[in-house]
């Protein structure tokens, strides 16, 4: 498992990629460092790389993160732009994980392409 957090230069949001498998405690961790990374640099918008994401957390993983994050003091400002990956069951993860924020009020949407990801990402009000 690998994940990266950036904050790129003369950006307004944080990228995060995640590639191979990730446990429930990895995912957590991240997501945690994720919101940290929010609270301090004052960027509410993520671009999120799952392209190679391989899995290894549950529905349920998903189902409590999007309580905390609804409940980390930013959910009206929190934006999150996610690439999909093409694995089936590691897309249906990251489908699950947009529909878990959005019915937390939380805007979060999913993309193939990176380019249509950032656009909206800038976009979005």
């Amino acid at each position: 498992m690998t994940v990266s957090i950036h904050l790129p230069e003369g950006a307004n949001h944080i990228e995060a990629t995640y590639s191979g498998r990730l446990t429930r405690e990895e995912l957590e961790t991240s997501v945690r460092r994720g919101i940290a990374a929010a609270q301090t640099s004052g960027r509410r918008r993520f671009l999120t790389d799952c392209r190679e994401l391989g899995g290894g957390h549950s529905v349920t993983d998903l189902y409590l993160l999007a309580n905390e994050l609804q409940s980390c003091g930013m959910a009206s400002e929190f934006r999150e732009a996610l690439l999909l990956p093409d694995n089936p069951e590691t897309a249906g993860l990251v489908t699950f994980w947009e529909t878990a924020c959005a019915n937390r009020g939380l805007v979060v949407r999913v993309f193939t392409d990176p380019i249509r990801a950032l656009d909206w990402l800038r976009s979005v009000p």
